[in-house]
């Protein structure tokens, strides 16, 4: 089927960026929520149906678009094959110069390792060839960010350096862009980047004083400040606080260039933090002062730029846990196979059920993940979708999941081996542990939920939420129909492969079961629904589970009609992952239904954590104590 090209957007966020950067500032984003930006009211417009601009706020609307069941592929054979045959280059070289343990030990990239980055281009990846770099489309980004994962500590830093290419290029000047990316793209210019402190922090801050009327022009003075790559940094994006006209502070962010002869009053100073992994990834703390101009200043809204920052990171993180899964697949399977069982002699241990079971879910798992990643980058690379905001950060979840699972893999399956300092599985399970906290992302369920359901309301249309009981109860009993027995409206099993019929049609319950719970919580609970984290993290969940049937159904009916070696297995794999996310979905909105309000789960269970926090700890008595 020919697929339309609709509105095009570079990222991921573009048309988002695009619409706000137009914005007043009182209009700006803020960090706990992307409901808020003009995207949304860009979502609600009539001119384009909703399941045509956003895939997740479409099926939980319960709209379907057949188009996003078609499995994005390369259209020419050659593009493939040079894709491939640059990410061998690239696995060769650098398993020839990675040594893990001496990277670790030294606290830095080997000079190799550097040197095999650099003839390899890899910094020019994410630049455009305007300006100096390959310009490679999304799906080859995907194959090569599995690769870097040799090592997370060289996939922090490539991504870094994705990450600030990704800022100049949607934020940047042209005279920024012609300055920055091209040495970025050449390898002859570092960069770095500050993550914001929180305003009237008593730890860190940065601030820009002396502010003139007219516009940015003073001294930025950052203090104690974390930033990531600033220690052979050439360049830094400083995150720091400006005072509006209104006296009011105001997040920006400044490039601010190294002084290697430092003039008077400036300062460039850092401290280099000691984290649990990725040693060879430099985390410091910044103490600077600059002086700063207007232009230079990166973008007008520091609060759009950073919520950027964290985003375009997602998909690079993503492909890269992917290939990481791969290798530990690899190695499982080896030592499985290799190691005799302890509980059954003369057999191995890949013969016990325990060890299938673990396997199975990882394995189910990464293609899950995997095919999430290049569904969503193939999507970008046709410019399809308007926004995959919420998709991208779905696939953060995802991702984190499975980065759990890694480790929980490697300690019931190789069990001591797994936490052996002599072996690299300690090391990696030290790694995954500290990336996991760098791009920890605690608010992603509120912006997801909150993203979805204002899109919603937006289309339909402001609803009374005062019901009389009789009225209520009718609704209950709606609601519980489409729970129970959803009825198939778009029958999206003739999009698929015959063999997975009952893939689509878990997808399409599914989609019924959020669209009537959503329906019901938005009526009775209106805003009220911001505060009831616990439901909001439900609601996410559902949404997570169906882009992964979306996902896995599009790539195993693709797999087998292109006659893939393993596409019955993938067939079987789909059907398994639809069912249990399916039945899975139909859990989450049984427990949201609270159909006639006997009974508030969700509240008690967030009452349970802030009394435990309130007191200080656990502090129920013990089971044998005594009053008396």
């Amino acid at each position: 089927m020919q697929r339309v090209a609709r509105l095009v957007a570079r990222s991921p966020r573009l048309l988002q960026l695009r619409a706000a950067s137009q914005a007043s500032a009182s209009d700006s984003t803020t960090s706990s929520s992307i409901a808020t930006t003009k995207m949304e009211s860009l979502l609600a417009s009539d001119d384009i149906p909703v399941q045509k601009r956003s895939l997740s706020r479409g099926l939980a609307m319960n709209k379907f678009e057949k188009d996003f069941m078609i499995y994005p592929e390369y259209t020419e054979t050659d593009d493939l094959r040079n894709i491939e045959g640059f990410s061998k280059v690239v696995r060769d070289s650098l398993e020839r110069t990675v040594d893990e343990r001496a990277m670790e030990k030294a606290g830095e990239l080997s000079a190799d390792v550097i040197d095999a980055l650099k003839s390899s281009q890899i910094s020019g990846c994410f630049i455009p060839k305007d300006f100096g770099g390959l310009g490679l489309t999304y799906k080859d980004l995907m194959k090569i960010n599995e690769e870097l994962s040799v090592d997370w500590s060289i996939a922090t830093h490539c991504t870094l350096s994705q990450m600030v290419s990704s800022l100049l290029l949607l934020y940047g000047t042209e005279e920024q862009k012609e300055k920055y990316l091209p040495q970025i793209a050449s390898g002859s210019l570092k960069p770095a980047i500050t993550f914001p402190a929180a305003a009237g922090s008593l730890t860190s801050k940065a601030e820009v004083h002396g502010t003139s009327v007219t516009g940015i022009e003073g001294i930025l003075m950052a203090e104690n400040i974390k930033a990531y790559g600033a220690q052979n940094a050439d360049f830094l994006l400083v995150f720091a606080y400006v005072k509006d006209a209104a006296k009011e502070l105001s997040l920006q962010c400044f490039i601010v260039d190294r002084p290697y002869s430092m003039g008077k009053g400036e300062k460039w100073e850092m401290k280099r933090e000691e984290t649990l992994g990725l040693k060879a990834t430099d985390v410091s703390r910044v103490t600077l002062t600059s002086a700063v101009l207007a232009k230079n200043m990166l973008g007008d809204n520091g609060k759009e730029v950073a919520n950027e920052a964290l985003s375009c990171t997602r998909m690079p993180v993503s492909a890269a846990a992917v290939g990481y899964g791969k290798r530990v697949l690899e190695d499982i399977a080896k030592i499985a196979n290799e190691t005799e069982s302890l509980i059954t002699p003369g057999l191995s241990l890949s013969a016990h059920s325990h060890v299938h079971r673990l396997v199975s879910q990882l394995s189910l798992q990464l293609y899950a993940l995997e095919s999430a990643v290049y569904y969503l980058a193939g999507l970008l690379d046709e410019k399809l979708p308007i926004v995959v905001d919420v998709e991208s950060a779905l696939l953060h979840r995802l991702t984190r999941a499975f980065l759990r699972s890694t480790t929980t893999a490697l300690l019931e399956i190789l069990g001591t081996r797994a936490v052996d300092s002599r072996e690299l599985f300690e090391k990696r399970i030290r790694d995954v542990a500290t990336l996991m906290a760098l791009f920890d992302e605690s608010d992603t369920v509120e912006q997801v939920a909150m993203s979805t359901m204002s899109t919603r309301t937006a289309r339909q249309g402001k609803q009374s939420r005062s019901y009389s009981t009789i009225r209520r109860l009718l609704g209950a009993e709606k609601t519980m129909a489409d729970l129970q027995d959803p009825k198939l409206q778009h029958f999206i099993a003739e999009h698929a492969h015959p063999s997975l019929q009952v893939a689509c049609q878990e997808l399409e319950k599914s989609m019924v079961r959020l669209d009537a719970v959503l329906t019901k919580l938005l009526n009775t609970e209106g805003k009220q629904m911001q505060v009831d984290y616990q439901s909001l993290e439900r609601i996410v969940q559902v949404l997570e589970n169906n882009l992964v049937m979306v996902c896995t159904i599009a790539r195993a009916s693709r797999s087998y009609s292109v006659g893939l070696r393993n596409a019955d297995a993938e067939l079987a794999w789909a059907t398994w992952l639809s069912v249990e996310r399916g039945r899975d979905s139909w859990h989450q909105l049984n427990e949201l239904g609270d159909f006639f309000d006997l009974f508030r789960l969700n509240s008690s269970m967030l009452k349970s954590g802030r009394s435990v926090l309130e007191w200080g700890g656990y502090k129920i008595e013990s089971p044998v104590e005594r009053n008396w």
